[in-house]
């Protein structure tokens, strides 16, 4: 119990400190905004971030164009600091943002598919702009490194050898495209074969009711499908 409470206290303080260091000591345009209201009204910038992170929930929980705000807290420092990781020489600002980003594409995908049902969640604007927040904060375990090391990266593993198969059938197809003007159809069914059954592994990863033979059946399914869809194509070129 005591181990427990001393992790909690360990999680508080870093979070405490990355987002001091936010605040104080990064060369961030929220930063530098704050420090220039700062001298002029002699108003300590950790009290003015207080009263605009309260009037930013405050307009989250009910104000309008509450999804452009989030959009806007969760790309205008990314962005930035992003474009400074370029241009630096070190490795780990790369890694950070990359992260970042990869995270951020992630949760677009997840929220552009469950979009009908969040719409319905009390508050989910201002849970999203504090969970994009949490990702981008300056902290060693922060959002963007824990989904990643624990959701992400564990799924690109473990279906390394399919992705690998259908970018190199995508790499083709865009070829062919480049060089002929038309629609190879025969990589495209290629990349049926090969997206069905990821997508049939991940309904497997969320329900454990998937057996390997399920999806060996809807693969071989899948072929079927796909030799005949070419075969079609085949019969109008001719």
């Amino acid at each position: 119990r005591h181990s427990k409470m001393a992790a909690k206290k360990t999680k508080y303080q870093e979070f405490k400190e990355g987002l001091k260091q936010f605040i104080y000591r990064d060369n961030n345009p929220i930063s530098n905004t704050l420090a220039f209201v700062e001298k002029y009204t002699k108003v300590d910038r950790g009290y003015l971030a207080v009263g605009i992170a309260s009037f930013l929930v405050l307009f989250l929980t009910v104000g309008w164009g509450a999804a452009i705000v989030v959009n806007v807290v969760g790309f205008i420092y990314p962005a930035y600091a992003s474009c400074k990781a370029i241009d630096s020489e070190e490795k780990d600002d790369d890694t950070q943002w990359l992260t970042y980003w990869v995270v951020f594409a992630f949760f677009s995908v997840v929220e552009s598919i469950t979009d009908l049902l969040m719409f319905w969640v009390p508050f989910y604007f201002l849970f999203k702009c504090a969970f994009l927040v949490w990702c981008f904060l300056p902290m060693k375990n922060n959002g963007s490194t824990v989904v990643y090391s624990t959701l992400i990266k564990p799924f690109i593993k473990k279906n390394e050898g399919f992705i690998s198969e259908v970018t190199s059938v995508a790499k083709e197809a865009a070829r062919d495209v480049g060089g002929t003007g038309e629609l190879p159809w025969k990589h495209l069914c290629s990349c049926i074969q090969y997206i069905c059954p990821i997508a049939v592994g991940l309904v497997k990863s969320a329900a454990s009711k998937v057996d390997a033979q399920t999806i060996l059946e809807a693969k071989a399914k899948l072929d079927e499908t796909a030799s005949a869809v070419e075969n079609e194509f085949s019969k109008k070129d001719d």
